[in-house]
């Protein structure tokens, strides 16, 4: 399924204006897709790199500067999937950046949020755009195309012929892989998966930490809790934990996109901050 919408804005915020576009969002949502098509309606021709491949991790290692040649004619573009889990990936990056950036745009995808990782060194700042990735929308998947100043009112408008897919939307989420297959087995064998691969894998690169497990057992219970005030003191007594490590791990769920907290809304600053959040 296309995502026209985020291809138009990437290519005209980011490349229009010569940045790198770090493309970020849940695990399987869909950002190597979106970089792939990004990559076909491109005039230059493209290159797509992942660092689980291992040719490319010793080349990017060694000599990265000889990944990116100069280009004659349109400006290509080049993928670099899950770069982030590269250590000093950020001085390597902005090398190749202010030496290649007249010849490639770049895009840089990875499952955990690239704005805050902590491995690496040199800043970034002002040569990338952030953007985040989300699951389908039932706009998205009527190919609904709205100006932003008309936002409110298509919101407040009745969609034809839509109920039939907003309930499957609500069944089999907004995910592409599940949502194209809409088969309940494969849902709860692709939700379990991929759970696992969120806390053993991204998780491990994101952090040192040790406690799957309990992080496993943690994510086990946010569900029940989806769109309640998050009682800290009521799953520290579940996962007989202390409150900084709880809020250290409730912290890490929300940088690999598992959990987003809605933080309440209090005109008085001292009071939103005592407040609860909401998880979802």
């Amino acid at each position: 399924m296309k995502r026209e919408q985020y291809r138009s804005v990437i290519e005209e915020m980011a490349f229009g204006h010569g940045k790198m576009a770090f493309v970020t969002g849940p695990r399987q949502v869909g950002k190597t897709t979106l970089a792939e098509q990004l990559s076909q309606a491109h005039p230059g021709g493209s290159l797509y790199f992942n660092w689980d491949d291992p040719v490319f991790r010793r080349a990017w290692l060694r000599y990265p500067q000889d990944l990116l040649g100069k280009k004659i004619g349109d400006k290509g573009i080049v993928v670099l999937d899950e770069i982030h889990k590269a250590p000093r990936w950020k001085n390597i990056l902005k090398g190749l950046y202010d030496t290649r950036k007249d010849h490639w745009d770049v895009i840089v995808t990875g499952s955990a949020r690239l704005d805050v990782f902590r491995r690496g060194g040199d800043s970034l700042l002002g040569r990338y755009f952030l953007f985040r990735l989300h699951p389908l929308t039932l706009g998205e998947i009527l190919e609904k195309k709205t100006q932003w100043e008309k936002l409110p009112e298509a919101l407040r408008a009745k969609l034809p012929d839509s109920q039939n897919l907003l309930e499957d939307l609500l069944e089999f989420s907004g995910f592409p892989e599940p949502y194209l297959n809409q088969d309940p087995k494969f849902l709860n064998v692709w939700r379990r998966t991929r759970t696992e691969r969120l806390i053993r894998e991204d998780l491990r690169d994101l952090t040192r930490a040790h406690d799957f497990s309990m992080i496993e057992a943690l994510a086990a219970l946010l569900p029940e809790r989806v769109a309640s005030t998050l009682s800290t003191a009521s799953l520290r007594e579940d996962l007989e934990t202390t409150h900084p490590t709880l809020k250290r791990w409730l912290h890490w769920l929300e940088q690999i996109f598992y959990l987003y907290q809605l933080k309440p809304y209090s005109k008085k600053l001292q009071r939103s901050l005592k407040k609860e959040t909401k998880p979802y």
